[in-house]
């Protein structure tokens, strides 16, 4: 009995540990938090096992030598409870995880800083939520230096976009984001130079670069919320909603030129490449299903918008079969959609 009431608070005490460890160490991994609590135990019993193996000597003559036996005791008992306070930690650290409630990590206090408050004062309010929310201590104190962090986030998107960033994926920021986060910076540094000063000839004429680069948005095809195209800082992206459960997800992907001239010109097309997307997208958007990624999309794109009429309608075919619809029907839904915005004199 006393043996199994130290194992249960032996259990008890590493689940309390290990609650504790989520609670003020919040920055630990879990993983780091399960072993610093349940491997002390079992290497305290394995060293205690070896200690008493080291301990024994030689019987007294005329005794029975029982080293053998006392070896085998400390070695398999040893290993044995080693084992079960593993076990019994990890089954108590894995309760303590599930019944612990999630803790965000507490906020740090930031200092109050006078002089960056005052340069923010005559901004305006989506200004200085812009920077207060992208800004980290030490804050600037004058608003020579204010310009120059913010040209340094203009830069250090654009080698985050060189190296690869922005992939226009459903796990990553697309280019919509990339080029809103840029104009964001742009309207900001502007904001700050004409209420405090002009700023210095060099800063000018990188953002003023980077203003070229970056215009604000042209919608070329859709209309409100539905698939569209668009002309996003020099790219044309084609961008979809796309429902699954109580949840919209938006996805956006950038085309080439000879893939707008399709949509521009060929509603049988744009409308096939509206239900299939929609479709695929949503299936992917269940938990459980492979996502699809830009490869995806672009296969999608190469077979239905430039593809051969029997290419297509042997794609259509095995669409239907594979997702147990029939495309033709929504495919003329799509179509008199548009047909509908185009008349209206809205952008179809």
């Amino acid at each position: 009995m006393i043996p199994v009431l130290v194992l249960l608070i032996y259990g008890i005490a590493v689940g309390g540990v290990v609650a504790l460890l989520r609670r003020f160490r919040p920055s630990w991994s879990r993983r780091r938090a399960v072993l610093v609590t349940i491997l002390p135990g079992p290497s305290a019993v394995v060293v205690a096992a070896a200690i008493g193996i080291a301990t024994l000597g030689r019987a007294a003559p005329g005794d029975i030598d029982a080293t053998g036996m006392a070896t085998a005791f400390y070695m398999v008992g040893g290993t044995l409870l080693a084992c079960i306070l593993l076990v019994l930690g990890s089954i108590a650290a894995w309760i303590a995880m599930r019944l612990g409630a999630t803790t965000e990590p507490r906020e740090e206090r930031v200092m109050p800083s006078p002089a960056f408050d005052a340069l923010l004062a005559p901004l305006p309010d989506y200004v200085q939520t812009e920077l207060r929310r992208r800004l980290t201590p030490p804050f600037p104190a004058t608003a020579q230096e204010l310009l120059r962090a913010i040209h340094g986030w203009l830069v250090g998107a654009g080698i985050a976009e060189g190296r690869g960033g922005y992939p226009g994926e459903p796990t990553g920021p697309g280019w919509r984001a990339y080029a809103a986060q840029q104009r964001r910076s742009i309207a900001a540094f502007r904001a700050v130079a004409d209420a405090w000063e002009d700023p210095p000839a060099d800063l000018a004429e990188a953002v003023g670069r980077y203003d070229d680069a970056f215009p604000p948005p042209v919608r070329l095809q859709g209309d409100g919320w539905e698939p569209h195209v668009e002309v996003i800082a020099g790219r044309h992206i084609y961008a979809f909603p796309v429902a699954s459960g109580h949840a919209t997800h938006s996805f956006d992907f950038p085309i080439t030129a000879a893939d707008v001239d399709v949509l521009l010109t060929d509603p049988y097309r744009r409308a096939v490449l509206e239900v299939v997307t929609h479709t695929v997208f949503q299936r992917s958007s269940i938990r459980g299903n492979p996502a699809t990624t830009r490869t995806g999309f672009d296969a999608i794109v190469a077979t239905v918008l430039h593809g051969t009429k029997a290419a297509l309608a042997t794609y259509l075919t095995a669409f239907d079969r594979e997702h147990n619809i029939r495309s033709e029907t929504y495919i003329r839904q799509t179509m008199e959609r548009h047909a509908a915005v185009a008349k209206e004199g809205r952008p179809a």
